[in-house]
């Protein structure tokens, strides 16, 4: 028998089913609620738990005993799931869908949609190579909040290795067990601005310019439409675009076919670029981005209004300018401008 040793639940006891079980010893469990909540500033109050390899569920009842509202425990043992399903009902008979036992192995569940967690707790089997791996999927796969800590449990002096975007905060060795805590670290803010840019603009560019000052970075994609017919090729509008933005080395212009929400979900981008010059561009946009809310509610658009100098601009308008032998040096980017004159001188 082991207990829940704080929160509302404090004293109650929890049966280990016989077998591969090896439930956090409670003195272990102690000092690693201690550097959540009282060095790392952890809040259980409120928060999303995930525990994998539940095991008989000390860490996530721990938890839930603390404030959290809600514990998914992945155990794939059904023997051992049960008796975990059991020791919830002790603790809150009540809880419901708030104390959640998933039968299956977790290389599986990590690898179905994910659920994002404020903490995350990994308790494999020591010799069974599982912790380096699970971290891995667990941030792949999109289950830890930004913020959020994944705490490792590890035989002595054999740490799992940190994943890129993943930093140590603590590291501790209790006899045999060894508890490793990460944190994800702040993701670059990148944004992506997509359009056909058939030629790009000086609006285009105010835009990206301005984008910036709020991210990071800028992945300008260019639209590859098989049912258009654009005066510059893909390649053409990729080079053009690269040749704009030779200088800053936050901007990255790449090519795009299919949904934007998509590739944005393939080059894991949260934030569209949109620009609104009129009324009816908003309607437009509106349209556009409540759509992409409904593919995909990962996927956020910000819009920015055009430039005062630039709000009359279209890439059609230059083409039409240019093509009838009008100048159109003062609306577009020098290299866009002697392609365009050399496109019509032909």
């Amino acid at each position: 028998m082991v207990r829940i040793i704080g929160g509302i639940a404090r004293g109650r006891r929890l049966s280990v089913p016989d077998g591969p079980v090896r439930p956090t010893a409670d003195r272990v469990r102690e000092a690693i609620f201690n550097v959540l909540e009282h060095r790392l500033g952890v809040a259980f109050e409120g928060a999303r738990v995930l525990d994998l390899f539940g095991g008989a569920g000390t860490l996530g009842l721990e938890a839930y005993s603390r404030g959290a509202a809600t514990v998914c425990f992945v155990e794939q043992d059904a023997r051992i799931a049960a008796a975990l399903a059991e020791n919830a009902r002790r603790v809150d008979a009540a809880a419901g869908d708030r104390l959640r036992v998933v039968r299956r192995r977790v290389e599986a569940f990590l690898a179905g949609e994910a659920t994002p967690f404020d903490v995350v707790f990994i308790d494999p089997p020591y010799d069974a190579g599982l912790a380096g791996p699970t971290l891995e999927a667990v941030l792949r796969g999109g289950w830890l909040a930004p913020g959020g800590l994944v705490c490792v449990e590890h035989r002595a002096g054999r740490p799992p290795e940190a994943p890129e975007n993943l930093a140590t905060v603590f590291e501790r060795r209790y006899g045999d067990t060894g508890v490793t805590v990460f944190t994800q670290e702040p993701a670059m803010r990148v944004a992506l601005y997509a359009g056909s840019f058939d030629p790009i603009t000086n609006g285009h560019v105010d835009i990206v310019h301005r984008s910036l000052k709020l991210f990071d970075r800028v992945v300008v994609a260019v639209a590859c439409n098989i049912r258009k017919t654009p005066l510059f090729s893909d390649e053409e509008r990729v080079a053009m675009i690269q040749e704009v933005f030779a200088g800053e080395d936050r901007v990255e212009v790449t090519g795009f076919s299919g949904l934007l929400v998509d590739y944005a979900h393939q080059r894991g981008f949260r934030f569209l670029i949109r620009g609104l010059r009129a009324v009816s561009d908003f309607e437009y946009e509106f349209q556009m981005a409540s759509m992409n809310r409904r593919l995909s509610d990962q996927v956020d658009s910000i819009f920015m209004m055009t430039g005062e100098d630039h709000f009359y601009l279209s890439s059609s308008l230059i083409r039409e300018v240019a093509a009838n032998g009008g100048s159109v040096a003062e609306f577009v980017p020098p290299t866009v401008e002697a392609r365009l004159r050399a496109r019509f001188q032909r």
